[in-house]
C-alpha cells in the first residue's frame, strides 16, 4: 500500500529510551510499509522541558504558546489591512479585518495566551485610531468629535493626525474609544480565548 501524504504527529512516551525505540519503530513504517519520506531534521527525539515546535505552537512543559513566527506573520496582515495610507470608514476596515482575527484567534486561543491576547487587542484598537485619525485629516475634525462629545477645553491642542504616537494621545482614545469598536462588532481575541477556555 502507498500513501500519498500524511499529517505532523507527535508521540510521547514516558524516557528517551523508548522515544528512540518508538522513533525507529515509526520510521520503519512510514517509509518501508507507506513509502512516505521522514523529514530529518523535524523527526527528532526531544524533552518536552526543552520544548519542542508543533503546528504553529510552542509547546515547553506545561505551556503553549504562539511561535513568535506566526505571531509576526499574523501581526503584517494586520498591518496590510490597517495601513494607514488609506482613507476610509473603521466599518469597513472592521469588516475586512474580523474574518483574520476570528480564524487566527480560534486557532492560536489554546494556552497560556491571555495576555498576549490582551496586547494584541490592544495594539490592533491602536491600529484603527490611527486610520480613523488619517482619514479625518485635519485635527479640527478631531476637535469637533470631542466637543460634541462634551469635552469642555477651550483650546484643544494641535496633534499630526498621521503620526503613530498620536493614536495613544488622550484625544484619539476620547474621540475613539473601546466603545465604538464594540459597536462596529470588532472581534476580540481576549474574548474568543475566555469562550474557549471558560
Amino acid at each position: 500500500m502507498k500513501v500519498l501524504g500524511a499529517t505532523h504527529l507527535v508521540i510521547l512516551v514516558g524516557s528517551e529510551r523508548a522515544a528512540l525505540r518508538v522513533m525507529d519503530a515509526v520510521k520503519n513504517l512510514m517509509q518501508i510499509e507507506l513509502g512516505l519520506a521522514v523529514h530529518p531534521e523535524k523527526s527528532r527525539v526531544v524533552h518536552v522541558k526543552d520544548g519542542f515546535e508543533f503546528l504553529g505552537y510552542l509547546f515547553k512543559g506545561q505551556y503553549r504558546r504562539p511561535k513568535d513566527r506566526k505571531i509576526d506573520e499574523f501581526k503584517q496582515q494586520v498591518r496590510e489591512i490597517t495601513s494607514r495610507n488609506q482613507t476610509t470608514n473603521l466599518k469597513t476596515v472592521i469588516a475586512r479585518l474580523n474574518p483574520l482575527l476570528r480564524g487566527w484567534g480560534n486557532y492560536f486561543c489554546y494556552g497560556q495566551v491571555k495576555t498576549r491576547m490582551q496586547a494584541l487587542d490592544q495594539w490592533i484598537t491602536r491600529r484603527l485610531r490611527a486610520v480613523q485619525l488619517r482619514s479625518w485629516r485635519l485635527v479640527g475634525q478631531l476637535h469637533r468629535v470631542l466637543r460634541r462629545l462634551g469635552v469642555q477645553d477651550a483650546r484643544l491642542p494641535y496633534l499630526r493626525m498621521t503620526r503613530w504616537a498620536s493614536s495613544v494621545h488622550w484625544m484619539a482614545n476620547t474621540a475613539i474609544p473601546q466603545a465604538l469598536f464594540r459597536s462596529l462588532g470588532l472581534v476580540s481575541l481576549v474574548k474568543i480565548h475566555a469562550m474557549k477556555m471558560g
